[in-house]
């Protein structure tokens, strides 16, 4: 199967906080004072330097660390946020051109029920966004967490709806037409003749077998578009949900959403 238009193990909150301690571990700010401090011992160390390259090398390591833990602790939200536009930008972008891709499929293909699911999902995730716009800046904590749990219900019928292009993709060759002529003309011989040879039994045999498979993908291809109709609906309850929300000032309550993605 494609691989997922997003993984979802990198919005969990252990995956969050990785990727902020592996930036600002690395930032230039963090690393060059402890360059400096390795520089400032080694050529005490070695030239038997004065005592201050010592003390100049233990002020560098603590500005390093101390500009790290600046960083890291007080600026944990900032990073967090930046890091969930990342992933979005990647999300938005991966999945318009799934979306191109499985929609140009399905029509081609002219299972109706596919290509129309597509569309009703790209619809309700932008009137979610509208609706998210609305009541929130892009850069709050709230929007970041709805749009979130919004996009998992939208990559989840994503994969779905890969799933069902593969399934298809396997019965792209079985012509139920000529299988149904064949077996038709096979039915009258038999009607006449009051049997079919050992041979015509066996084509029998194996119409029918390409029949079944035909008929199991398409029932597990049905069955993958029910799913994404349960993930439709959440989409459609999270956006109720968020336009009934109070969101004025600090007296407001707390937006209640699972999800959030804590140190």
């Amino acid at each position: 199967m494609a691989k997922n238009v997003i993984d979802l193990n990198k919005m969990t909150p252990d995956a969050v906080k990785s990727h902020i301690l592996s930036k600002t571990a690395t930032s230039p700010l963090t690393i060059y004072p402890a360059f400096a401090t390795i520089g400032f011992l080694a050529f005490w160390f070695i030239f038997n330097a004065p005592w201050f390259f010592t003390l100049l090398g233990g002020l560098s390591f603590v500005g390093g660390l101390g500009y790290f833990a600046f960083n890291y602790f007080t600026r944990y939200d900032f990073h967090r946020n930046a890091y969930f536009v990342l992933l979005r930008a990647d999300t938005e972008r991966e999945a318009k051109a799934k979306l191109k891709m499985i929609s140009t499929y399905l029509a081609d293909r002219n299972f109706e029920q596919g290509s129309s699911q597509v569309q009703k999902l790209q619809d309700k995730m932008q009137g979610f966004r509208d609706v998210l716009e609305a009541k929130f800046d892009e850069g709050e904590m709230a929007y970041v967490r709805y749009l979130t749990v919004a996009e998992k219900a939208q990559m989840k019928a994503l994969e779905n709806l890969e799933q069902v292009v593969v399934e298809l993709k396997a019965i792209d060759n079985i012509d139920t037409d000529y299988i149904q002529r064949r077996w038709d003309e096979l039915q009258a011989v038999n009607d006449e003749n009051s049997g079919l040879s050992e041979r015509q039994m066996e084509e029998a045999q194996s119409l029918e077998t390409r029949m079944e498979l035909y008929d199991n993908h398409i029932q597990a291809s049905e069955d993958l578009l029910s799913l994404n109709e349960k993930a439709m609906t959440e989409i459609d309850k999270l956006g109720s949900k968020l336009a009934r929300a109070k969101t004025s000032g600090a007296g407001g309550f707390r937006l209640p959403i699972s999800g959030d993605s804590g140190r």
